[in-house]
């Protein structure tokens, strides 16, 4: 399923972190700000960044909407079972939403050998799964904090044509087809905006609104 979706509005384009630097229209939202080294071992750290990729998701996926939920999990190939794969969705949906799963296999081949992605896929809607739990999971990742989720994360919303990846404590990424639908996010979030690429995000919003304007 995320494969046809991909396909049919992001022709040639790689699901693949980082997301934002290969899109052609995105946003880098910043997470976790860091003030000094020890705040990595604040709790308040933690849900700063879970606080804010919360609310990120919230305002994209209103209850009701489909969502493809992508998860690729690495391996070398020689785990044969992917009964253990499946227990990275358990925390997150009822049981019986684990019979909706479908899985792709992906080859990496990289200096003679060959590495796997097992791309798991869940079709679901928002209220179906426990997004809270799932962002706090990622951003705990990198921090030595359990529980956690290390394997990247995207959501794709069916209805807005967004796909939405929280890469870690720091940070999150968000994609569309469009300048106009990040357009919200961008305008209430705009404080948020990572300041490495604030320049690029700028520009991208200022462009399509002088275009908006000549067209009137």
């Amino acid at each position: 399923m995320s494969s046809s979706f991909m396909n049919e509005y992001y022709p040639g384009f790689s699901l693949k972190q980082p997301l934002f630097y290969r899109a052609n229209f995105g946003i880098r939202f910043e997470l976790g700000h860091l003030i000094e080294a020890d705040d990595l071992l604040d709790v308040r750290y933690l849900e700063r960044s879970y606080e804010r990729a919360r609310r990120l998701f919230e305002s994209l996926h209103a209850p009701l909407d489909d969502l493809l939920i992508v998860m690729d999990v690495w391996h070398d190939g020689k785990e044969k079972s992917l009964k253990p794969m499946l227990g990275n969705y358990r925390r997150y949906v009822k049981k019986e939403w684990l019979f909706q799963l479908t899985v792709q296999t992906i080859t990496i081949s990289e200096d003679g050998e060959d590495s796997f992605i097992e791309r798991f896929c869940l079709k679901c809607r928002t209220k179906d799964i426990r997004y809270k739990a799932l962002l706090k999971d990622i951003c705990r990742q990198d921090l030595g904090m359990t529980p956690n989720i290390s394997h990247p994360v995207y959501v794709i919303n069916t209805r807005t044509k967004t796909i939405f990846n929280v890469y870690d404590d720091r940070g999150c990424d968000v994609i569309a087809t469009s300048v106009e639908t990040l357009r919200p996010l961008y305008e209430r979030y705009n404080d948020w905006i990572l300041l490495y690429d604030r320049e690029k995000i700028d520009a991208l919003f200022q462009r399509s609104s002088c275009r908006n304007n000549r067209s009137l």
